[in-house]
């Protein structure tokens, strides 16, 4: 990576590291590609400096970032569940249904949506982040296993509202394995779904797959979860959609968990949780989600270090990488590309992850 200043930046760049403002709040996240209005926000914000990947084109990115859809929403989103949607309840909460139009808008405007890898990137993150990025995960996996209109925007509203419940549990959750608290604490972790769906229930213009969604979404297929450990088909198709990727959010951003690496994630879903989910549903995510997204800086078996440049298409953990450092630790001085269903005894064993 290269540090390269304000007045030096160019449309196209690709940053190496996040970038916050002065309160800790996430500006542009790893992999992002700078864009004219980028700049304007850097300036705003009194950034001086960033990092950027070095000489890689502007046709780099194939896979499609969760955090490429407008969050502007994400500071509404957490003034309305934080005061619980106990004042102006209907009218805020018509405001997250139109919250949820756009997320589903903006994710159908990007024609690429259907055939790209996913990056999902470690944030800076929060339970109202987790929130909206289950539901834009949520919302982008319908449109690729077919769910219909209605379906994309029951989705979209329930995932939003998942966790709204958890304002007001009392525990620490956050990069916490709670299954292994004390049973009380526990208990009181579990009760967020009740809660939730309690603030809701009582709104007619939100359907019953939306509240279903807050309810249920810690359920599992083989009746392991909770409230009501049901099992297979008893659980609403939308439920056992948004039930995968709030786990898998949940694992890279620690909501519930020790915080894990994504390819982490990926494996443990492929292994250990692979018949708690719906299965098809299940293959389908792990399939289309990129182990090491774009950006990412890793280390390969042969000892190089590597920055994630392209994603290879239906091959998750085949990337294109562009070698940064050799085996020896030094930089290398000309621009080395591989791509690894190209050169099949490279494989990654690693990520190297900013504080």
């Amino acid at each position: 990576m290269r540090e390269v200043q304000i007045d030096q930046i160019e449309h196209g760049l690709i940053l190496a590291k996040e970038i916050v403002d002065s309160n800790d709040k996430l500006l542009l996240s790893k992999g992002s590609i700078i864009k004219k209005e980028h700049i304007k926000k850097l300036i705003e914000n009194n950034i001086s400096t960033i990092y950027v990947v070095d000489s890689i084109d502007d046709d780099v990115m194939d896979s499609f970032s969760i955090e490429r859809i407008e969050e502007e929403s994400l500071e509404l989103i957490q003034n309305i569940i934080e005061n619980r949607i106990r004042e102006n309840g209907e009218d805020n909460m018509k405001t997250i249904s139109a919250t949820a139009e756009v997320i589903i808008r903006d994710i159908l405007k990007n024609p690429e949506i259907g055939g790209c890898m996913i990056d999902i990137k470690r944030r800076r993150g929060d339970m109202y982040s987790h929130m909206l990025n289950t539901s834009v995960l949520s919302v982008i996996m319908a449109i690729k296993l077919g769910f219909s209109e209605d379906e994309l925007r029951d989705i979209a509203i329930g995932a939003i509202l998942h966790d709204m419940g958890i304002c007001d549990v009392s525990v620490k959750f956050e990069n916490v394995e709670m299954d292994r608290m004390p049973a009380e604490e526990k208990l009181d972790y579990r009760r967020h779904v009740f809660k939730g769906y309690e603030m809701l229930k009582g709104y007619k213009w939100m359907t019953d797959n939306a509240k279903a969604i807050v309810l249920s979404h810690h359920e599992r297929q083989d009746g392991s979860g909770y409230p009501f450990h049901k099992r297979g088909k008893d659980i609403p198709k939308v439920v056992r959609l948004v039930s995968i990727c709030d786990n898998f959010d949940e694992m890279v951003n620690g909501i519930g968990y020790k915080k894990k690496k994504v390819h982490e994630v990926v494996e443990h879903f492929r292994t250990t949780a692979a018949y708690i989910f719906d299965y098809e549903m299940l293959s389908k995510i792990t399939s289309n989600i990129a182990w090491f997204p774009t950006g990412s800086v890793v280390i390969t078996n042969e000892g190089e270090t590597a920055v994630i440049i392209k994603q290879n298409k239906g091959l998750p953990d085949r990337p294109i990488i562009k070698i940064i450092k050799d085996k020896d630790g030094k930089p290398v001085e000309k621009e080395i590309i591989k791509n690894l269903i190209e050169y099949l005894s490279i494989f990654i064993v690693d990520t190297i992850e900013e504080d």
